[in-house]
């Protein structure tokens, strides 16, 4: 019985633990996530996550930046200041990351895509430093020349899935509590 116990409890972290992202030398291990919210329609997914967008804009800098005809699709940009910082040589560095995200909704589940982050370095006025994408499909240039990540490399790969991941679990929180309390049984 314990063994059974044990087997469903591996399976319920794989499974859950497939829905995350993580960020390391190949990048990120996947450019989307597919949640299922059961029993809401695709255009009541599209209203809460308006909704969601609009009430994080009052508490953050997430802003919706294009809505597809139809109410199928949303992408929307974020701004997070000093979010990635480390020592370096003695210095502290910091950037502001800035990313881009799309949801696209179908009955029954949403698709959250990351389209594109990046970095500016704080401290830094001259010419020529501006946003530099951090890349998604490569994480090669996390790491040094002995093959170890570097400081800047640590800190991304904390970082860049915990971003994601929060604004996803935020997402997807904001939608089931709605639809939890949008079923009120046979009434």
């Amino acid at each position: 019985m314990k063994k059974i116990t044990f087997l469903f409890l591996l399976a319920s972290l794989i499974s859950f633990s497939q829905e995350q992202f993580t960020y390391g030398g190949n990048g990120l291990n996947k450019m989307f996530v597919v949640n299922k919210t059961e029993n809401l329609t695709q255009q009541q997914l599209f209203d809460k996550t308006m909704t969601w967008i609009k009430g994080n804009n009052k508490h953050s800098d997430i802003a919706m930046t294009k809505k597809v005809e139809g109410n199928n699709k949303i992408t929307f940009t974020g701004f997070k200041k000093n979010y990635i910082h480390f020592s370096a040589i003695g210095n502290q560095m910091y950037f502001n990351v800035r990313y881009t995200i799309a949801v696209a909704f179908k009955d029954g589940r949403y698709k959250f895509e990351v389209i594109k982050i990046e970095k500016k370095s704080q401290g830094h006025n001259q010419k020529g430093r501006d946003w530099s994408n951090i890349p998604l499909n490569n994480g090669s240039k996390l790491y040094g020349k002995n093959g170890k990540l570097t400081p800047l490399g640590k800190e991304q790969t904390v970082k860049v899935p915990k971003l994601l991941n929060e604004l996803n679990e935020g997402l997807l929180n904001h939608v089931k509590s709605v639809a939890k309390t949008a079923d009120n049984g046979d009434w």
